[in-house]
């Protein structure tokens, strides 16, 4: 009960102290942690403007190094990519009649994308640190699929809190999210010029490896 009574819970939040205690109580599977952020159009855009805005300049970045299709494809699917979940979880939100809690969640959701980076980052860095660059590309492997179990998790959590949702249905929010980006990501193979985002990740990775 307490999951779905934070969302409504305090009064007005979006500070950065809100946001960073938020986080981190909800990071550690406390539901109270939804309380800390606002349910406000403001709120919410306070929330997108971070993330759109680096994707924006790794886009231009890219587009200033090599000009052309492939790369304007790469820059697309990076904006897309932050913009379709909250695109789709507001159509469950709304199918589901919980449209007065969307706000609060979509700005909990993307604030703890941050914290699902930070961890990926310093466990990166820590275990590239300490073993040898002959384990490192396994090393990687077993870090993303930790990161991404652990980034899994945090987003159904936080569907379940800030929507009030029941565990299959913040399941079926959280895969429907998934396979919405793997669509997107299946239009950018199928379509010219043809851009493989896996192979480029799978890519990247290896030459990091070595």
């Amino acid at each position: 009960m307490a999951g779905r009574n934070s969302g409504r819970s305090g009064g007005p939040r979006g500070g950065v102290g809100d946001i960073v205690r938020g986080m981190m109580l909800l990071g550690r599977g406390s539901a109270s942690g939804m309380g800390f952020f606002g349910g406000t159009v403001d709120a919410f855009l306070n929330a997108l403007a971070p993330q759109l805005a680096w994707q924006i300049v790794i886009s231009v970045l890219m587009l200033a190094q090599s000009p052309g299709a492939m790369n304007l494809t790469k820059a697309l699917l990076l904006l897309c990519g932050v913009l379709l979940p909250p695109v789709v979880t507001h159509r469950l939100a709304v199918l589901w009649g919980r449209e007065d809690r969307w706000l609060r969640y979509a700005t909990a959701s993307l604030w703890c994308d941050w914290l699902t980076l930070f961890v990926f980052v310093v466990a990166l860095m820590l275990c590239l640190a300490l073993l040898s660059s002959l384990m490192a590309p396994a090393l990687v492997i077993g870090i993303i699929i930790a990161s991404k179990t652990y980034e899994f998790w945090l987003r159904w959590f936080v569907a379940r809190t800030g929507l009030g949702l029941g565990g299959w249905q913040s399941l079926t929010l959280v895969l429907s999210v998934l396979f919405a980006l793997l669509a997107l990501d299946a239009l950018a193979l199928l379509l010219p010029p043809h851009y493989d985002a896996w192979h480029d990740l799978l890519t990247s990775l290896q030459r990091r490896g070595r």
